[in-house]
């Protein structure tokens, strides 16, 4: 059985399971209270009443199958003691199918590790795997958690505030400008994104309609506010809509960005197709959100200078803001003719 970690078990779902040697407690403890902290569920075999071994087991068993992903703490000693059972319980995650990382407290040197555990050794070391030898606990804290983030192991939205780019205890973002009201943070950023996003619609980057394009125009919008402006974001964010988890961004957004490239950035369309695959375009950037602030402003110019190209002169400007909201819902669930409606008024009307 595991040795008390400070925190007492928990398997409110979403949680996460984790598995270590009690040699590593000490140091586990600390790992564990920062987690908690941050609203992460974390059950561990300390949460299991006084019952047979066999009853233990089966318990054990349970809390894997149910967990959202399963923490493998890896040093020396799981390889000198005889009967460890991290290795029984990864076998058992691995019979379940489940997410798996992998965290590294030590260097491990393969040559020294015992002939019968080679095989094991080689497989782990494939999954997805935190190389903590040389982090303090805060930072692993932190690769977990955000490994948390991307598979859905943690409720967002009861999180009190985003510690990545939030000031603490705050939902102000962390600024160039070092504004701490939100209200007058939101009213800079207007005034002075706003011409910008003009600006660049009427005359546009240059570059492919790619991520890398979407990323320069984010730069340009909010760089001088924000250090990551034109970065992926690395929390998952959510408001009427759950927004793509931010471990699966760059491959959703980058094989988005492909299916625009095979239908030729649109210029073979049809007169009757253009504002449904306008619509379908921004639909899916909003349903996946690149950017902790500022997804909104991105993806309407990157959607207004695509529709240039194809002769569709769209004006947010002049969109109900409301309407587009409801739409941007239709659309994640895959219904883009509300969005279409949008896109067909404000580019019709700008015709005229």
């Amino acid at each position: 059985m595991a040795g008390y970690l400070g925190i007492e078990a928990s398997d409110e779902k979403p949680y996460i399971f984790i598995s270590y040697n009690t040699e590593d407690q000490e140091r586990l403890c600390n790992i564990a209270q920062m987690l908690q902290e941050r609203q992460v569920n974390i059950w561990y075999d300390n949460g299991i009443q006084k019952i047979s071994n066999e009853e233990w087991q089966e318990q054990i068993a349970l809390h894997i199958r149910d967990a959202e992903i399963v923490f493998f703490f890896i040093s020396h000693g799981i390889f000198v003691k005889k009967n460890s059972f991290v290795r029984k319980e990864y076998d058992l995650a691995a019979r379940h199918s489940k997410n798996i990382c992998v965290v590294l407290l030590d260097e491990i040197d393969a040559r020294n590790i015992p002939a019968k555990y080679d095989f094991w050794w080689d497989e782990i070391i494939h999954k997805q795997c935190i190389e903590a030898m040389d982090m303090t606990d805060g930072e692993i804290a932190g690769a977990i958690y955000t490994e948390c983030c991307g598979i859905g192991a943690v409720k967002i939205a009861e999180l009190k505030y985003d510690e990545v780019y939030c000031y603490k205890n705050s939902a102000v973002l962390k600024n160039k400008l070092n504004i701490i009201d939100e209200y007058e943070l939101e009213k800079s950023i207007d005034s002075m994104v706003k011409p910008t996003a003009s600006q660049l619609v009427e005359k546009p980057l240059r570059g492919m309609f790619d991520y890398a394009y979407l990323r320069k125009l984010h730069k340009n919008l909010y760089g001088q506010f924000f250090d990551w402006a034109g970065h992926t974001r690395k929390v998952n964010i959510s408001d009427q809509i759950e927004y793509c988890y931010c471990n699966y961004i760059i491959p959703q957004i980058e094989e988005l960005f492909e299916k625009l490239r095979k239908e030729k950035y649109l210029l073979q369309c049809s007169e009757d197709q253009k504002y449904s695959r306008l619509a379908y375009y921004l639909g899916e950037l909003n349903a996946i959100h690149p950017f902790r602030y500022g997804n909104q402003v991105v993806q309407e110019v990157f959607i207004s200078v695509l529709g240039k190209k194809i002769g569709c002169n769209l004006k947010f400007d002049m969109v109900d803001r409301a309407r587009l909201k409801q739409a941007y819902i239709h659309a994640y669930n895959e219904d883009y003719g509300p969005l279409e409606a949008e896109l067909k008024r404000i580019g019709l009307e700008q015709d005229k």
